[in-house]
């Protein structure tokens, strides 16, 4: 969507549009693997993506034609925690897709596109 605030006015392009969050479907604790892919839509400058302390990862540079991706298993942690949603950093003119995948402590699988 164009413009967040006003859903159904202006052109219709993919993606998001600034700073975000991506609530995730499962309690930060039952969280056993956690996979983030995201795309940088333009225009050009930096995006991040974050989750509790468990994982950080972003890109300087947007480029359309790039998907980019991290991933961090509860094995992994050493200290650090999940959190419960997947936060965005990006200029407000950026947009963004992002597809986060969860694995539950029971093997549940579920995936959440933004």
């Amino acid at each position: 969507m164009s413009d967040p605030e006003n859903p159904e006015k202006g052109a219709k392009t993919p993606g998001r549009l600034g700073p975000g969050t991506v609530k995730l479907p499962v309690a930060a604790d039952r969280i056993a693997a956690l996979s983030v892919r995201y795309d940088c839509l333009g225009p050009s400058g930096g995006l991040k993506v974050s989750n509790g302390t468990a994982l950080r990862a972003g890109t300087e540079v947007c480029d359309d034609s790039a998907t980019y991706g991290a991933s961090m298993k509860a094995k992994d942690l050493a200290g650090r925690k999940f959190g419960g949603a997947v936060k965005i950093e990006a200029d407000k003119r950026t947009r963004w897709r992002v597809s986060v995948s969860v694995t539950d402590k029971d093997g549940v699988k579920q995936t959440v596109h933004s």
